[in-house]
């Protein structure tokens, strides 16, 4: 069995950090060593028995008085940080290496016992040649519980930590969805093209309130991947299928969307198209129907823009066009549908 000692240091990768590239003595290997004072030992010895895919393997343990010395994998590559600062991302590689990071946290957080990292930060995060992520240190993750109380010290870093992580609250898997979201503003921020699709995730992230972001990593995923209005409600009671303006859980908007949509429904039912009885109320129907589906297309209403692929491109004006022409085609569909009904009649 090694020994600390059995690693020369060959330089300081982080001196301030006491991070270290050495060489294994014996096998002549590569590997980084840390030297930590805050930490979990549990969680390391979680690490060691148990390796997570995306982040670097423990390789041994060796603790004293003076902390806990860690030897881990040494991977090649640049640190985020250092590839935002380039200010070489694109809107897909952004959403490439988010999807990355969200499986490699969604594994910590459907662990047995379940990991949150609570600082995940550009800096924290490696990309090797072959552009896969790998997350970094873990002195400031827990083991969660529903137990948990609040945080009675700030594990993390300023500017990425969660609310909840300077004592008002207790961390939970919700923590790392801030995180990741503060990552994902920061990768924006460093693109050229333009980036409006990802800003509401951005802000559902980094609510204040823990329970007004995703509620787990798979709906995040979901929301990346576009097909969270068709697949998945990360509130339950707020259903996917609730009209634009009431899934924002903002009385305001709601408010606004209830003013609307009666203003609608009064437009509807006050055209006089020339028919009365029956035949005219199911024409008032289909003219609020029409109105309807315009908006709907416009805000998205469960993913529908995703079958007019002009809509999901990154040019602004392009994308706009896409949306004009889907309320054109829908408004034209339900017009078309109340045409073959009253020729059927």
């Amino acid at each position: 069995m090694n020994s600390a000692d059995d690693y020369k240091v060959l330089t300081a990768i982080n001196e301030t950090h006491e991070v270290y590239l050495v060489q294994n003595i014996i096998d002549k290997k590569i590997y980084v060593k840390k030297i930590l004072h805050v930490y979990d030992r549990k969680i390391y010895d979680f690490l060691l028995e148990s390796p997570i895919y995306g982040t670097p393997g423990i390789i041994e343990l060796f603790e004293d008085a003076s902390g806990l010395t860690v030897i881990e994998e040494y991977i090649s590559g640049k640190s985020l940080d250092e590839i935002i600062s380039a200010k070489s991302l694109t809107t897909g590689s952004v959403k490439h290496y988010l999807l990355q990071l969200c499986h490699i946290v969604n594994t910590l957080h459907k662990s047995t016992p379940q990991i949150v990292h609570r600082d995940i930060k550009p800096s924290n995060i490696l990309i090797d040649s072959r552009d896969n992520i790998y997350l970094l240190d873990f002195n400031a993750a827990k083991f969660y519980s529903n137990s948990s109380g609040s945080d009675t010290r700030l594990l993390g870093t300023h500017g990425y930590a969660a609310p909840e992580q300077y004592g008002f609250g207790s961390s939970s898997e919700k923590t790392d969805i801030y995180g990741i979201g503060m990552v994902l503003k920061e990768m924006l921020a460093s693109c050229s093209s333009d980036t409006s699709q990802y800003e509401h995730i951005v802000s559902k992230c980094t609510m204040i309130n823990p329970d007004d972001r995703y509620k787990n990593i798979d709906a995040l995923i979901l929301e990346l991947e576009g097909r969270s209005g068709l697949l998945y409600c990360d509130n339950a009671s707020y259903p996917f299928y609730l009209l634009p303006g009431f899934r924002s859980k903002s009385p305001f908007k709601m408010l606004i969307a209830t003013l609307g949509y009666g203003l609608l429904i009064y437009m509807g039912f006050t055209l006089d198209m020339g028919n009365s009885g029956i035949s005219g109320i199911i024409e008032n129907i289909f003219i609020c129907l029409a109105l309807l589906s315009v908006i709907l297309c416009s805000f998205n209403y469960m993913n529908i823009q995703k079958i007019m692929p002009l809509c999901r491109l990154n040019n602004r004006i392009i994308r706009y066009l896409g949306i004009i022409i889907l309320d054109i085609l829908s408004f034209i569909s339900v017009a078309v549908i109340y045409s073959i009904l009253t020729i059927a009649d």
